[in-house]
This record gives C-alpha cells, structure tokens and sequence, in this order.
C-alpha cells in the first residue's frame, strides 16, 4: 500500500514539474538575457538590405525575448559570408549571445564548393527563422536581342555582374552549358546600384536582381514594362512576379535541376537568422519563438514597410531541412557544377 502511495505521489510530482517546467524553462532564459547585450554579425558591411533586415530582427528580440536584451549589429564583411560564419561557429560565444544573418546561401555554396577553405558546417548551425526567402529576377530592356529563354538560345543577350562567384554571374553561365543559352556575362560592377546603373546607361542589356532591387532602386521599369523579367530563381514565384517563370522549369532533367537548385539556393534559404552549434535548447526555443512573434508583430510589419521590405516568414526547423538537402548534393553532382563555373577548390 505504502509502495502505490510512493509511486502516486512521484506521479503527481512529476506532473506537477512537466506543467511548470514552461515557466522555468522561461525564467531561466529570462535569467540569462536579462541586462545582456545580443550582438546580431551581419556577413557584408552596413547600406545594403542585410542591414536593414538586422534591423527587423533587432526589433523582434528586444520586443519578445525574455529578459528584454539589447541587440547590436556587427558588420563583418569577407569571403562572401564565410568570415562571418568561420568566426560564428570557432570563436564567438555559444551561449546565445552572439547570432548571424545568414548570408542567403553563399556559406553552404561555399561548403559544397571549397571544404577546405572553411571552419565551419552549416547542417551544424541551428536556425532562427527567416525573414522572406530572397527570390531574383533576371530582366532585361523591352528592346533586348531576346526577352525570353528560348529566345537567348538564338540571339546573344549581355548581362552585367559584380563578379565569377555571383549568381548573377553563376546562373547565366549554368544556362549557357546546360541548355544552350547564349547570354554573355560582364562582371566588375559593384553591387545591384552599380548594375542598375550599367543597365540605365545601355552598358548591359540587364542583369539578375533581388526581387526587393528591382522594386526600390527603379520601381518603374518592370511596371511601366520597360525592362522585362525573363525569369526568376526561388522554387516559387514571387509576389508580384508570378507570370515570370522558374529558371528550374527550364528543364525536366532531375540532374540539371539539382544543379540550379543549389546555384540558386540563397533564394531559398537567404535572409535568416541562425545562431552557433552549441547554443543551449532553451535559449534557441525561446529565441525562435520571439523572432516568430517579431515576424507576426504590428509593429515590426510598419518598420519593414516603411524600409521597404517584404516578410514572409519560414521556420528555423524547415530551413534546418532545406540546408541538410543542399548539403547532400551528390558529389559528381558537385564536381560537374564546379567544371562548368570554373571553381577551383
């Protein structure tokens, strides 16, 4: 009788800890950041939208995080995000303190491409949230050689990018070997302002762009029909864009598609936020529930309108999902891709 009393009561007990575990689970990390300062690494230097989206995530944090901490950005550009994420995964601190702006799929590029060249693995890293996939267009003036694919099959259309390791540079040159495009890349510019400007002086007949670019930078060349958008990258069609077709339609070949799909995936898995390998469960739950609640808040959706940016929240755990599929790339795969864009490593 005594042993069923014992056994009843460390029932009740253990119920009563899983009903408050919550609140404990909260106190603690309210604990934690309580007077702390986050510092949020921006992988490029400050003017650009990486910047400007660091700003909607500092909102959500300080509004929704237990503990109420301060958030700081710090710019640090290099190696196409790899500096930001070597210093991330081997020499910030784990405890959650310290976060990164995903730099739009370029570090798991980068994995797949150069192993050797970084310290760091991606399907490692545990993911917040992200803010609105980052979908590009590639368009051209109304007067081009060609303003559709099949068209730049038989005429040469001239493309500006700001250099070799760019999807602006790197998805043209994939068509060209893959289909039978005959798009002619010229790179050097700097950033989407300096192509926009090549394009506006007819140095190019046009170029890829965020979809954010096309609609900040000139607003009215796509809807005044000026230019024309030929394609798009992003697994979706974007809002506002969506007669443009996929550049993954281009083909029914699994292969050729699994080639464009880790090309362009920093329109899949860019502007997010993800946080170190060994950041505490509780803290990163609590975390990805803020920056959710920030995605979803009144207030942070004035802030983002008024910078001009679109929301369009996914999950830390579905972009987990998505890294470890680009991640498991097969390696011929891999190498074929790295023939055709002429990546040594």
């Amino acid at each position: 009788m005594q042993t069923r009393l014992a056994v009843r009561a460390s029932a009740i007990a253990a119920a009563a800890l899983a009903v408050g575990a919550p609140a404990v689970l909260a106190d603690s990390v309210a604990d934690f950041y309580k007077g702390k300062q986050i510092t949020l690494v921006i992988p490029a230097g400050p003017g650009g939208s990486y910047g400007l989206y660091g700003q909607l995530g500092k909102a959500a944090l300080e509004k929704f995080l237990p503990g109420k901490p301060t958030v700081v950005m710090q710019f640090m550009p290099g190696s196409g995000g790899a500096k930001a994420t070597n210093y991330i995964a081997t020499a910030a601190a784990q405890d959650g303190s310290v976060l990164l702006y995903n730099a739009e799929g370029a570090a798991s590029q980068t994995q797949l491409f150069k192993p050797a060249a970084i310290r760091y693995d991606m399907a490692k890293f545990k993911y917040i949230g992200q803010y609105a996939p980052a979908p590009a267009i590639i368009s051209v003036w109304a007067n081009a050689p060609a303003t559709s694919i099949e068209g730049a099959k038989k005429a040469e259309v001239v493309l500006g990018a700001t250099g070799k390791g760019s999807q602006q540079y790197q998805v043209p040159a994939l068509l060209n070997a893959l289909i039978g495009t005959k798009f002619k890349v010229i790179t050097g510019y700097k950033g989407s302002r300096g192509l926009f400007h090549a394009i506006e002086n007819k140095e190019v007949h046009g170029g890829l762009a965020s979809t954010v670019s096309w609609s900040t930078i000139r607003p009215e060349w796509v809807p005044q029909a000026m230019v024309v958008p030929i394609f798009q990258t992003g697994g979706k069609a974007a809002k506002g864009f969506e007669k443009v077709p996929l550049v993954e339609d281009v083909s029914a070949d699994p292969v050729v598609r699994q080639m464009l799909r880790v090309t362009t995936s920093a329109a899949v898995m860019g502007r997010s936020m993800a946080a170190p390998p060994g950041i505490p469960a509780d803290r990163l739950a609590a975390i990805r529930a803020a920056f959710r609640q920030g995605m979803e808040d009144a207030e942070v959706s004035k802030l983002a309108a008024k910078l001009k940016l679109p929301i369009d929240y996914t999950s830390g755990e579905n972009l987990e999902k998505q890294v470890r599929e680009i991640l498991a790339t097969p390696k011929p795969v891999v190498e074929k891709l790295k023939t055709i864009l002429s990546i040594k490593g």
